[in-house]
């Protein structure tokens, strides 16, 4: 410790004060940056629950539609990898893919997308562009890193029609504004080679209370 007269003693007192609160606001934002990081693992985890809830809750009923309007798509069931941070369009996205004889599962960060890709290799991709942990652009690019992966169609998913260009550049098959159309859903995955007996998919999603807007579809 420094000896010395009161001014010299103040002056270092005052250094020390001043490491003392740098220290402390580094602290405080370490702390804060833990506490929002918990608090978004925990958004993730009771969005799950919900999801997961509000699946089973549905399923036979969703299975009792899709078995009475005969909906089919191919023999093997096709594989649809939702990548949504939003928990109530997930939801509507699950039942939608569902109703179309689709299997789709679910992913609510982009790190956790990725995982999926990697473990469950769908066959499209539905991804929304704002993930909480990561932009949807980098998602695609690691996708389109990964051999194993680089081929599955990816739509990505906006409210922002301006990220279209951006998002086909970067290595998507195609772009769908927020909020979605159940005919855009449709051409999106018919335009990825997932073929889909249509009267049936519209009879069956009707019977589940959805406006598929069957007017609005072009040819």
């Amino acid at each position: 410790m420094p000896s010395g007269d009161t001014k010299t003693l103040d002056h270092y007192r005052n250094r020390l004060m001043r490491r003392a609160e740098a220290i402390q606001r580094r602290l405080d934002e370490v702390t804060r940056a833990a506490r929002e990081e918990l608090v978004s693992i925990k958004d993730e985890i009771r969005a799950l629950d919900s999801v997961k809830e509000n699946l089973e809750e549905d399923s036979e009923r969703r299975a009792n539609i899709v078995d009475r309007e005969s909906v089919r798509v191919t023999k093997n069931v096709k594989t649809v990898l939702i990548v949504e941070k939003n928990p109530n369009y997930t939801q509507a996205l699950v039942m939608q893919i569902g109703l179309a004889g689709l299997k789709p599962i679910v992913a609510i960060t982009g790190e956790g997308g990725l995982r999926m890709a990697e473990e469950c290799h769908p066959d499209l991709i539905l991804l929304e562009v704002e993930l909480p942990d990561m932009n949807g652009l980098r998602f695609v690019s690691a996708i389109r890193r990964n051999p194993e992966a680089d081929r599955v169609p990816i739509v990505a998913m906006s409210a922002f029609p301006d990220l279209k260009p951006r998002c086909l550049e970067r290595g998507c098959n195609d772009f769908l504004l927020k909020p979605l159309r159940m005919i855009d859903l449709i051409r999106a995955s018919e335009n990825s080679c997932i073929k889909i007996q249509r009267f049936q998919f519209y009879e069956a999603c009707e019977s589940a209370g959805y406006n598929v807007g069957r007017g609005q579809e072009t040819r």
